[in-house]
């Protein structure tokens, strides 16, 4: 690809809002200005309960791969991998066949196992390559991209001037009928819950993403973005509402006053065990109080924030999480910036001491809410609705990605056609233009857009 096909590229990207899909919103013409050796289609879904990457990898296959295969001549990638659990055997073969029968050359296709978090990226770099990401720096800095399977579908159809209007979404957890369902961008979290049945428990509390790096959201106001994946409904007293609930100060005072130092968050931590200097148990020793000027509080910037360490490990229920969360912003605040900890090598056990999925669901008490098992006793998964939502009126957020929020371009009154432009990023930041995602007109402008269906 020549230069000036490669930036007219990258500029539908950015222009037809392609973001990171997998949850942290980066925008990808940014990620894809990388030079590298390897592109990685992030399809393992590790997080329990969900089915969203599933379902577009099922749908949209050959745009998938196409746009493996354009992320691949931007980057000058000479090897794609598709990653997908090897659960999921009827899919696999799916990709398989796909790889033979077009122009696969440099593509292939990883089986991944059933832990958690075989998603995050350092750890899914390792699993495709053996390679081990720094600690403090990022998959480009050993020669890979990963991006998220909706991303790269998302990407082949804006090389073609479609944006992005819409994402699979799964509902599960406590309603009447699990599912995945095809929403627009601004989709109200109340129709989605109302296409999976209502729910089964008196008082529903939602967690926006996945059970375990989901965050607590309003279930009246609430509505789809860019980056949202799922929504978890739980009863108001079920363990992880109580958990994401609490004050972090309450853990800190918990962990000064029980913590054993067992070190099993730590021996139990996926970034540890790829290599990297951190320790949850130290650090959960710092608190309340900690001394900001202590260098060694920066390894917080190594966390990923998977949960892990409260959630699996701790006996005493502890979340380690929470105290590097608030030290990772404690330390922004104070101007300090992640830094580069050097090369790793992945500690010795780091396979024995993955965690598997099934294990996870039944500590955190969502196994009950899984999908039956499938045909010969393959996975099973939740169904794809057939037929995308409807909603009446969509709420299209000015800021679904990192980088500066989009100024609007439509004002109160205006109609507008699905995929109309009606935020663009500022020239010379960070950041991804936002569209329309049904036709109708506009009825509010502020921190988002507001658009209702026409009658």
């Amino acid at each position: 690809m020549d230069e000036a096909t490669r930036c007219r590229v990258l500029g539908l990207a950015r222009s037809n809002g392609v973001v990171g899909a997998g949850g942290a919103g980066f925008p990808a013409y940014a990620k894809l200005s990388a030079r590298v050796d390897t592109v990685i289609a992030n399809g393992a879904e590790c997080e329990p309960l969900l089915g969203s990457d599933q379902a577009m990898v099922e749908a949209r296959l050959p745009e998938l791969l196409d746009g493996l295969r354009l992320a691949m001549e931007l980057t000058g990638a000479a090897r794609g991998i598709v990653a997908v659990k090897a659960k999921h055997a009827s899919l696999c073969a799916m990709i398989e066949s796909a790889l033979s029968s077009t122009e696969g050359r440099g593509l292939s296709l990883l089986r991944l196992g059933n832990y958690y978090p075989a998603g995050d990226e350092v750890i899914l770099v390792h699993a495709a390559t053996g390679l081990s990401v720094p600690g403090g720096g990022l998959p480009k800095d050993v020669g890979v991209v990963v991006q998220n399977v909706t991303t790269l579908v998302n990407l082949a159809a804006a090389s073609r001037g479609i944006p992005v209007t819409a994402r699979y979404v799964t509902v599960a957890g406590a309603v009447a009928r699990p599912a995945t369902f095809l929403a627009p961008v601004g989709t109200p979290f109340a129709d989605l819950l109302a296409a999976a049945g209502g729910a089964t428990t008196p008082s529903p509390r939602i967690l926006v993403g996945g059970p375990m790096m989901g965050r607590l959201g309003d279930l009246a106001s609430g509505f789809v973005t860019k980056t949202v994946g799922g929504l978890i409904v739980l009863p108001d007293d079920h363990k992880l509402v109580a958990a994401k609930s609490r004050d972090p100060k309450r853990d800190f005072a918990k962990a000064r006053a029980v913590c054993c130092q067992c070190n099993y968050c730590t021996e139990l931590c996926p970034r540890y065990l790829v290599g990297h200097e951190l320790r949850p148990h130290r650090l959960v020793r710092t608190m309340p109080g900690a001394d900001l000027s202590d260098g060694g509080l920066d390894s917080a910037f190594l966390c990923s924030e998977c949960g892990l360490c409260g959630a699996f490990a701790c006996v005493q229920e502890i979340m380690p999480v929470a105290v590097n969360a608030y030290l990772k912003r404690e330390l922004r605040a104070a101007g300090r910036k992640p830094v580069s900890w050097g090369q790793t090598r992945p500690r010795s056990g780091m396979e024995d001491r993955r965690v598997p999925t099934e294990r996870l669901m039944a500590r955190i008490d969502v196994a009950r809410f899984g999908p039956p098992p499938g045909a010969d006793g393959e996975a099973g998964g939740f169904p794809v609705s057939e037929e995308p939502l409807r909603p009446r009126e969509v709420s299209i957020a000015l800021s679904q990605h990192i980088g500066a929020p989009c100024a609007p371009t439509v004002r109160v009154g205006d109609e507008v056609e699905a995929g109309a432009v009606v935020g663009t990023a500022p020239e010379g930041t960070l950041g991804a233009d936002v569209h329309a995602s049904i036709r109708g007109r506009v009825v509010r402008v502020g921190d988002g857009i507001t658009i209702r269906a026409e009658a």
